[in-house]
């Protein structure tokens, strides 16, 4: 299934190759905790640290029937993949949610 996802990053270079991937705990409203997730990756990309944030299969605008977040591993795991491609100097992921 296809995932949607928007990565965040800044104009300078990655610093120290870390870079995050925000995982939501469930089904949220944009208004809500999406909303922060948006300002905490902003403030991430500014410091040299790229954000993934990424729908989980079956909400938002992925593809597929959501697993449940017991078996969202992956999904998380093609996040990180696929982070890791967008930007390749992303040598360390952290996960954020």
């Amino acid at each position: 299934h296809r995932l949607f996802g928007v990565v965040t990053h800044g104009a300078q270079a990655v610093l120290a190759g870390t870079g995050v991937v925000v995982v939501a705990g469930g089904a949220q409203t944009r208004v809500g905790a999406n909303r922060r997730f948006v300002g905490i990756a902003r403030a991430l990309a500014a410091a040299g640290h790229p954000v993934l944030r990424f729908d989980q299969r079956g909400m938002g605008d992925s593809e597929g029937e959501h697993p449940g977040f017991a078996a969202a591993g992956p999904d998380v795991a093609a996040a990180v993949d696929a982070l890791r491609e967008a930007i390749p100097a992303v040598q360390r992921v952290v996960l954020l949610g």
